[in-house]
């Protein structure tokens, strides 16, 4: 209540939207709950945030980007991050015991079990992205109590949210056309791929995104026709082609 109050003597706008509507929230609890005192929400509303438009990657800025990778294990984290539309936060906590494969067809799944709102569900894992996992457990053997795929120097921990994202600005930093992209674009950039490989898949896409509502799916309808380059490859597709493209620059073979 404190911290709120010296936010209005400051004459507000000083802390993100975010941030005033937790301390909102926080004088309504203690008014309410606390205090027991009535109070009527329309009077105290939430800020509402501006959502800024979304700009995936193009595929040509997806090559480039992934030829400025090097190191096997960012190569294979971020592959892994577009090739299965995850959330970053879902990629870091991935354990090993979490990817499987069918034994019957040969296709690879990864269970996602710390999704948003603590939902799980189970996307597949692109051929390409499975042999970059592979190649970089080889590569790093990262064996741990947690089992966790890319644990921190900690061992019991996953690693932490600022590793990759220290990670992924450095490369960044190589050309001024990904000033605009983050981590999250390489989940924008696999659904935007997926609608325009399949146009009505929406409610597929819906599942592998884990959205809990359909119109947050929706927007990427959207980005396809806006981003509408000529682009009919599907997101393992293209994983293929990045991870074929990765192993000849490092003097190995293709798949």
């Amino acid at each position: 209540l404190r911290s709120y109050l010296l936010h209005l003597r400051c004459g507000g706008g000083s802390v993100a939207l975010s941030t005033s509507n937790q301390y909102n929230s926080a004088c309504k609890f203690l008014l309410q709950t606390v205090l027991g005192q009535t109070l009527d929400s329309r009077q105290v509303p939430n800020a509402k945030a501006r959502h800024k438009q979304q700009r995936p990657f193009l595929v040509s800025e997806l090559v480039f980007f992934f030829s400025l990778i090097t190191d096997i294990r960012d190569f294979a984290f971020f592959l892994t991050l577009y090739g299965c539309g995850l959330r970053t936060s879902e990629l870091r906590r991935l354990r090993c015991p979490d990817i499987s494969t069918d034994r019957v067809t040969g296709r690879h799944y990864l269970e996602v079990r710390c999704g948003k709102g603590g939902k799980g569900r189970r996307v597949d894992l692109p051929p390409a992205c499975y042999d970059a996992l592979r190649r970089y457990w080889r590569a790093y053997r990262p064996e741990n109590p947690g089992n966790w795929m890319f644990p921190a120097k900690d061992p019991k921990d996953a690693v932490g949210p600022c590793f990759f994202t220290t990670r992924f600005n450095d490369i960044r930093e190589h050309d001024t056309c990904f000033a605009d992209l983050h981590q999250h674009s390489l989940r924008h950039t696999f659904s935007t791929n997926m609608m325009q490989h399949c146009p009505n898949g929406i409610l597929r896409l819906k599942m592998l995104l884990g959205h809990a509502s359909l119109a947050s799916t929706e927007i990427y309808i959207g980005l396809a026709e806006l981003y509408g380059e000529d682009n009919r490859k599907s997101p393992s597709e293209i994983c293929g082609m990045l991870y074929d493209a990765y192993l000849e620059r490092n003097g190995r073979p293709s798949r």
